[in-house]
């Protein structure tokens, strides 16, 4: 690990992701310090217990924050380290997981087992340290891979993924049921194994894609074909692949769940929840789906977007479609604040989420949509370019701000001037004023290659953390962090 101490630096900064909301106003002055926000509602009486709207919006306007780069860390060795995802607590802490191939040093050093990919968890401090790390192995060319990870109770860090050969995860061989399934394992504070369970079928391959927490509640998404086990609950498809909702005590106790087979393939891209325990989806599709609400159908030429909410048992609230006339629409992860719901993606050809076209004018273009707890249009703004362009992460800022975080591998025009990437692909972070089209903060986060899976998260002390997986050299708008001899993973905190 390679660690950079730095102080008062104004410049290039990069976040990924969609900053979210603070509260259901809308409201922006040109003046002004900001103020705190309110806290949400707490959970309703009576029926399932889904809670009261957030409380309202805290200070507006005030100066942008200009996240100078306090720290920032670069994970390297021989062969790929890929940071999947990564989390945050109240107290700033930090959770990563993913994927290595050759050598990875974190607290320890690790050397894979597999070619295809070992899997790496790790908890740090609020300065970035790590606090504890684990090599979850997998065998040759056999894999396990850690793909999403949320904090619980008591300092608690929850992982899921995917694996297709018997593992580690801390109490001795835990093995997939078919050919691949998904985990969820659970660490204490200081890193000891408390339990782990397995969704999967001998009839299928399943994939464990992304958590989230709430209360006292885990909520896990992922993929199956053919058959899939949640508990006592089982499921069986014909289709190519469908889509799961898991819902988990943080005893490891399965609560509810919900499956939805297809006659085509749907696929997952994240699961968020909200102040009120609900909890939000989204993904893509690309035949009849259906949640609870009635089917939904693409009606563009390719893969839509599907977004849906529920309550905290399951009970299906609403489900949105967007489509494209010519392209896909794709969503990469959702950020909520109170009842609101931002979604960041990448779509192609002509595509309105409710406000009008959006303009497009290069292979795919990058989006984000804001809608509110009852799934209408509030707000969406894009970046346009000639390539392959998407926002990625996502953290909600003070002011009702809404920053985003993205890749483009071509010219860009984001509306203050254009940017041109200097290696394959760069990542852009922007910070757009409520209901504004166009940002008030752009940074560039450039290098001299490739720069993969850009990810945010808000800190308690209005700032960011910054992380992605570069393959040559890369800045957060500090000292350059040099390139070394495979892809790395990267992360930063601004302030």
């Amino acid at each position: 690990m390679h660690r950079f101490l730095l102080g008062g630096l104004v410049g290039v900064v990069g976040l990924v992701g969609c900053t979210q909301i603070l509260g259901d106003d809308f409201t922006v002055s040109d003046t002004g310090t900001g103020g705190a926000t309110s806290s949400g509602g707490g959970p309703g009486t009576g029926g399932d217990g889904t809670g009261g709207d957030s409380g309202g919006a805290g200070g507006t306007g005030g100066a942008v924050p200009s996240f100078d780069v306090v720290w920032q860390e670069r994970v390297g060795g021989q062969g790929e380290q890929l940071l999947r995802q990564m989390a945050i607590d109240g107290a700033d802490q930090i959770g990563l997981v993913g994927t290595f191939d050759a050598e990875l040093t974190l607290d320890n050093s690790y050397t894979a087992s597999s070619s295809t990919a070992d899997g790496f968890i790790a908890k740090t401090n609020a300065d970035g340290q790590v606090l504890w790390s684990r090599h979850v192995a997998g065998q040759s060319s056999r894999f396990v891979r850690p793909e999403g990870v949320a904090f619980g109770d008591m300092g608690s860090l929850f992982v899921t993924g995917t694996f297709d050969v018997s593992t580690d995860f801390g109490s001795g061989p835990f093995a997939p049921i078919g050919n691949a399934d998904a985990f969820i394992v659970k660490y204490d504070i200081n890193g000891g194994f408390d339990w782990a369970t397995v969704i999967g079928s001998s009839n299928g391959s399943d994939s464990g894609v992304a958590v989230a927490t709430s209360s006292n509640r885990l909520f896990a998404v992922g993929e199956w074909v053919a058959g899939i086990t949640i508990g006592n609950v089982s499921h069986t498809s014909g289709a190519a692949r469908n889509i799961y909702l898991a819902v988990y005590d943080f005893d490891g106790n399965a609560v509810a769940s919900d499956a939805w087979p297809s006659q085509g393939s749907h696929w997952v891209a994240d699961v968020a929840t909200n102040a009120a325990g609900e909890v939000i989806i989204a993904g893509t599709y690309d035949f009849v789906a259906n949640f609870g609400g009635g089917d939904l159908s693409p009606s563009g030429a390719d893969d839509a977007m599907y977004v849906a909410k529920f309550s905290p048992t399951l009970s299906h609230q609403w489900s949105r479609s967007f489509s494209s006339t010519s392209g896909i629409v794709e969503p990469s992860r959702i950020c909520t604040q109170g009842s609101r719901i931002a979604i960041t993606g990448r779509y192609g050809g002509a595509v309105d989420f409710g406000g009008g076209a959006l303009p497009h004018q290069g292979d795919d273009d990058a989006f984000v949509l804001v809608l509110d707890g009852q799934g209408n249009y509030v707000h969406a703004a894009t970046i346009n370019g000639a390539a392959n362009e998407g926002f990625g992460d996502c953290a909600f800022m003070q002011g009702d701000r809404i920053a985003v975080v993205g890749s483009f591998e071509s010219v860009i025009d984001t509306g203050m001037g254009t940017l041109s990437p200097e290696g394959p692909n760069d990542h852009v972070f922007l910070i757009y004023e409520a209901g504004s089209a166009a940002p008030v903060v752009v940074r560039h986060l450039p290098g001299d290659g490739a720069v993969l899976r850009p990810r945010l998260e808000a800190t308690t002390d209005s700032g960011v953390i910054l992380a992605s997986s570069p393959e040559g050299s890369h800045s957060f708008g500090g000292m350059v962090l040099p390139a070394t001899v495979g892809t790395d993973f990267a992360y930063a905190k601004l302030r």
